[in-house]
């Protein structure tokens, strides 16, 4: 746990240092799909789309390559339910997660706009995760409740493709992502799986200290 704080408490900071000397500040909204290999050790629950939004800045490699990085928050609200043993399962969960992406973006100029690929890595953390379950014992007629709170509790490492299109400041982005590696401390075997999503993102360039191109007139 004291860890993960400093982890993320550094990143904060280095994040922090890094926008003072930004070159491209913008504001990033959109949606993320998780598949079912989020949820893989438990089919009781059903995931829903993640909402993402933060910050980001952009720094000029080339004239068209740009490192790109930012805090992007995510919040999920999911709800499931399951039937085994004589017995149903009413599950709701909310998750709250910080991810600082790490990525090389190509762009090319098309016309008045700009297409782009980009690659890299992202570094994601739980919040916080809370999880409601109820269980009807149909034969004795007996109801249970769970509750489960935790914060900070898994911080995980992955890769990131993706590409897009710019018109003017709005940049539109559709990126795969995937989390390989577990850095989290004492999490079970059935925990360290392979995860992959599809993300959905517009960027709204907020400011632009580059030298002055078509794009942001």
């Amino acid at each position: 746990m004291k860890n993960l704080i400093k982890i993320l408490i550094i990143n904060f900071f280095l994040l922090f240092a890094m926008n003072v000397n930004a070159q491209r500040v913008g504001l990033q909204l959109g949606t993320e799909i998780p598949d079912f290999l989020e949820g893989a050790h438990d089919p009781v629950i059903n995931f829903q789309e993640f909402l993402t939004f933060g910050p980001t800045v952009d720094f000029e490699l080339t004239d068209n390559m740009f490192f790109s990085t930012g805090l992007i928050g995510s919040f999920a609200n999911t709800k499931g339910f399951g039937n085994y043993d004589n017995k149903l399962s009413f599950d709701s969960e909310q998750i709250y997660r910080a991810e600082i992406p790490l990525l090389f973006r190509f762009v090319k100029d098309v016309k008045e706009n700009q297409i782009h690929i980009q690659f890299g890595s992202n570094l994601r953390s739980r919040i916080r995760y809370h999880e409601t379950r109820v269980i009807r014992d149909l034969e004795e007629g007996v109801h249970t409740e769970q509750t489960i709170n935790k914060t900070f509790d898994r911080v995980t490492f992955g890769s990131q493709f993706g590409i897009g299109y710019q018109v003017k400041s709005f940049r539109f982005g559709l990126d795969v992502k995937t989390e390989v590696m577990n850095l989290s401390e004492g999490l079970e075997f059935q925990d360290k799986i392979f995860n992959g999503s599809l993300a959905l993102s517009v960027n709204y360039t907020l400011g632009n200290f580059i030298k002055p191109k078509h794009l942001y007139k």
